[in-house]
């Protein structure tokens, strides 16, 4: 059973966990029951969920246990302030618009909130390293992210870049091309 969860959440979560009557509960089970729960509502933005577990024995049935999963929610998060340190080359405001589904709170963006997903976060960082190889960073990664909690469900993101040395291509020369003609390979 659940506590703290509505009873369409706590059919998602029965279909995730696959645990049935009968079933032998150990340690792992119980750890991997909680994890499930916990990165269902990390998905969902609470990502201060906490799941504790309670068993006791059921009259029922021989050697029988009742699980039931005590899970409080926390805060759902939206992002105040999105933090760029080390890009020199381009600029915080570009970054920040190479970020498609990571945005911060702002006055005029108030028909779209600033909600923070870890998955869509993982994709942004990956564009705005993409940005940086593209203006020929190839060396270019992101040193450290940190996701601050600031209180009352809002957070502030810092991304620190390492952006390495720009490489540019000089004057190409092509050697050994017997199937491809050089013009069309300059092209």
């Amino acid at each position: 059973t659940f506590k703290g969860v509505t009873k369409k959440e706590a059919n998602k979560l029965r279909e995730k966990m696959d645990v049935f009557t009968g079933q032998m509960v150990t340690d792992h089970l119980l750890t991997n029951t909680k994890n499930i729960i916990r990165n269902h509502f990390v998905d969902e933005r609470y990502i201060k969920t906490k799941v504790e577990v309670e068993t006791s024995f059921d009259t029922t049935t021989n050697n029988g246990l009742i699980l039931t999963y005590k899970v409080n929610r926390g805060d759902r998060y939206k992002i105040d302030e999105i933090q760029f340190e080390g890009n020199t080359s381009i600029s915080t405001f570009k970054l920040k618009r190479m970020m498609k589904e990571t945005k911060q709170k702002a006055w005029w963006r108030f028909w779209k909130t600033s909600k923070y997903y870890e998955s869509n976060f993982e994709d942004d960082k990956k564009t705005v390293v993409a940005l940086f190889q593209d203006k020929g960073y190839r060396d270019a990664k992101i040193a450290s992210d940190t996701v601050i909690d600031e209180g009352n469900g809002r957070l502030i993101i810092k991304i620190k870049i390492s952006e390495g040395n720009q490489y540019y291509f000089g004057n190409m020369s092509w050697v050994g091309n017997a199937k491809y003609r050089t013009t069309y390979l300059n092209d």
